[in-house]
């Protein structure tokens, strides 16, 4: 089996994440996975992306952390995959098999409601995952579900509260909705959930797409 993270953040683009890509590197190599999914926030969330710049700018600093991670995983037993967390109010959804160039063409989508993004992205190829459905927090306006629109639901999360996780674990098995689990890893020392892979993902496409077919992962979580 093949250890994924699916749900981690760098201080490069995250503005609530203090470790750079590099040291987040550095981390899951020494917590024995092989591969990341670097998921910072989008610019419709708590990203650290300077939103004066023009709109094409915003989206190269978007995936700095991405990029930083690649480079800082080039010659370490480490894959790097690429994905986005997209937020509407505080719903949080993570998206995966897209990248700077669907951004920067689709402006538009980052002002629109869940029902408009989350068919485009996935007209476009990519995974959905709900990111923590059952959250409390207080840039968390309502709770708001679309178990019917995205591909699987995040039922573990470090960094959420049992009885939210269980919430998230009985709606994915209510709705027969593959689940999968992230760290939501923002710190040092925050590496303690993820995917198990039966074959390793050679590309983020291929990442996606085996989260789309629901088979060849099982979600785990280590305290």
């Amino acid at each position: 089996m093949f250890k994924i993270e699916t749900h981690m953040h760098t201080a490069e683009s995250s503005a609530c994440a203090t470790i750079s890509a590099k040291d987040q590197v550095l981390q899951y190599i020494s917590a024995g996975y092989d591969g990341i999914l670097v998921t910072d926030h989008f610019v419709n969330g708590n990203s650290a992306v300077d939103r004066s710049l023009p709109w094409k700018e915003q989206m190269h600093q978007q995936f700095a952390g991405y990029r930083a991670a690649k480079e800082a995983a080039k010659d370490l037993n480490l894959k790097v995959f690429l994905g986005v967390e997209y937020a509407y109010h505080g719903t949080e959804f993570l998206v995966i098999g897209l990248g700077e160039e669907y951004f920067a063409q689709h402006e538009e989508l980052k002002d629109a409601r869940p029902e408009v993004f989350l068919e485009a992205f996935k007209d476009a190829g990519a995974a959905v995952i709900q990111a923590h459905p059952f959250r409390e927090a207080s840039y968390i306006s309502e709770i708001r579900l679309y178990p019917n629109m995205v591909d699987a639901i995040e039922g573990f999360n470090y960094s959420n509260h049992y009885d939210w996780n269980q919430k998230a674990i009985a709606l994915a098995l209510g709705c027969d909705k593959p689940i999968t689990a992230g760290s939501d890893c923002h710190h040092a020392g925050g590496a303690h959930a993820g995917m198990s892979l039966e074959k390793n993902s050679e590309t983020t496409q291929e990442l996606a797409d085996v989260i789309k077919s629901g088979e060849g992962f099982i979600y785990f979580e280590q305290i």
